[in-house]
């Protein structure tokens, strides 16, 4: 987390009842993620540090870390770093908005050396990016104003296609898979402003817009289930909706989010 102009890093041992703090922190900056592989070992954070970005890895539980940088951002405003890995850590990816471009990164050696792709993803904003167990499947969805685009990765994020078409119009984009890259879920907000699905069962290659829609709302997010039956789109309207959804997605639930 952000603690003023610095970046912050806590880890616990024991199922989240109790927290340590690292020290030293892991430097200034802004905008911080953080993700780890599946048994907790080998820990990645990305950051911005003013016009650098950078990330932080842990092989030892999150007890230690070391810095590096991999990229920079052409403007200083929300280049909105992300980072994911594979299940063993060994895949690490990285994905920001340098100010015109969406740049990505990726290493295949637990994080110690990174190489930026080359050439970027093309224009955009607020980029996502998912990878399944594996790492051999990576996928990305961002902003190119106005439209919605994604791109997939079959080589362990050596090389990148950029989906056509898009899927036009939206804010907001989010995307996830299942743990073996072939079911890929997409949401956002289209300029209605609706709550638009679409999925892909084969890879990311091929995508198909879910109708109907989820109806008016904004700032959505979705999860799947490891198989990828089950997923779960949640947004707002007003009020907080979820939904469950198969094969298409039927609104179930409504929270009531108390503002006092």
């Amino acid at each position: 987390w952000q603690d003023g102009a610095n970046i912050k890093v806590a880890r616990s041992a024991d199922f989240g009842q109790t927290w340590i703090t690292i020290v030293p922190n892991l430097g200034a900056g802004s905008f911080p993620q953080i993700v780890a592989d599946s048994s907790g070992k080998y820990v990645f954070a990305t950051w911005q540090d003013g016009a650098n970005i950078k990330v932080a890895r842990s092989a030892d539980f999150g007890q230690t870390w070391t810095s590096q940088i991999i990229g920079t951002a052409l403007s200083p405003l929300s280049p909105n770093p992300q980072i994911v890995t594979d299940n063993s850590g060994r895949y690490v990816f990285a994905i920001w908005d340098d100010g015109t471009d969406i740049q990505t990164a990726r290493s295949d050696d637990f994080g110690q050396t990174w190489t930026t792709i080359v050439p970027s993803l093309g224009t955009g904003d607020r980029p996502q990016i998912v990878t399944d167990s594996s790492g051999r499947y990576a996928f990305a969805i961002w902003r190119d104003s106005p439209n919605i685009q994604t791109a997939r990765s079959a080589n362990f994020g050596q090389t990148w296609t950029t989906i056509v078409p898009n899927f036009g119009p939206g804010v907001s984009p989010q995307i996830v898979t299942d743990s073996s890259g072939r079911y890929v879920f997409a949401i956002w907000q289209d300029a209605s402003p609706n709550i638009q699905v679409a999925r892909s069962d084969d890879f990311g290659q091929n995508w198909t817009t879910i109708v109907p829609n989820l109806g008016q709302g904004s700032v959505p997010q979705i999860v799947t289930d490891s198989s990828g039956r089950y997923v779960f789109p949640i947004w707002v309207n007003t009020d907080i909706y979820t939904s469950q959804g198969l094969r298409s997605f039927f609104p179930i639930t409504k929270f009531n989010i108390s503002r006092d």
